[in-house]
């Protein structure tokens, strides 16, 4: 048999080594279980965050109940609940965003079409030549297009725009309304620059920004029959 003898410096020696490790696995047990606690604390705060409530009151109301003791004993039971509502809410998530993507292609497409019907309007608004005064000039101008704003930028425009409709619960309180703000949004929200022509012979400017320009009954009448003579031809 060998022999397991130790001297009394041997011994003491041994033991020194192994109370030196034990206070180092207590160290990194205070440590851990510190972590620990900071971590349930900022859980804890999370859960009771209105905002999270909201969202998820079952959640909510079963991790209000926990200590951080019970938590850890339950930690597996806690994780398979909380791993399943990840699942569903990265579900709904997704639908959301295949929602919002299809709206997003719908007010692109519109914001086209209004954008279209607008270039049509100012090329079709052309008096003719033999009409006095204004033979040859247009009745109304657009300077800013649709087609000088990249496409990516539009879609992040509309993108924003969805946003603050969702957020305010505001929506534009008809077509015209909503062709306008599209459009003014798809350009970074600058004015589209449309002008029209000022009926009047000595007016100053020939051609007036739409929300500057103020016609009396005569001007209106004016061009009113512009407008009636331009379709009629």
């Amino acid at each position: 048999m060998p022999d397991l003898s130790l001297t009394l410096e041997e011994l003491k020696t041994a033991l020194d080594c192994l109370v030196s490790r034990l206070n180092v696995a207590v160290a990194a047990i205070h440590k851990l279980a510190g972590a620990a606690d900071d971590a349930f604390e900022a859980v804890r705060l999370l859960i009771e965050d209105e905002t999270f409530r909201r969202l998820e009151p079952h959640v909510a109301d079963n991790l209000r109940r926990s200590t951080a003791r019970s938590a850890g004993r339950e930690r597996t039971a806690l994780a398979a609940r909380i791993a399943e509502r990840v699942t569903i809410v990265q579900s709904e998530i997704e639908n959301q965003q295949r929602d919002q993507n299809a709206c997003l292609q719908q007010l692109r497409l519109y914001v086209m079409h209004a954008d279209d019907l607008l270039r049509r309007a100012a090329r079709s608004s052309l008096i003719p030549d033999h009409v006095p005064i204004y033979g040859g000039e247009r009745i109304l101008k657009v300077k800013h297009r649709l087609g000088e704003v990249p496409q990516d930028a539009i879609q992040n425009q509309l993108a924003v725009w969805l946003d603050e409709r969702v957020v305010m619960g505001r929506v534009p309180k008809d077509g015209a309304a909503l062709a306008a703000e599209l459009l003014s949004r798809a350009q970074g929200g600058r004015p589209l620059g449309i002008e029209m022509l000022k009926p009047k012979r000595d007016a100053i400017e020939a051609y007036m920004s739409v929300d500057r320009i103020g016609v009396s009954n005569g001007e209106g009448v004016t061009l009113a029959m512009l407008l009636g003579h331009r379709n009629i031809g």
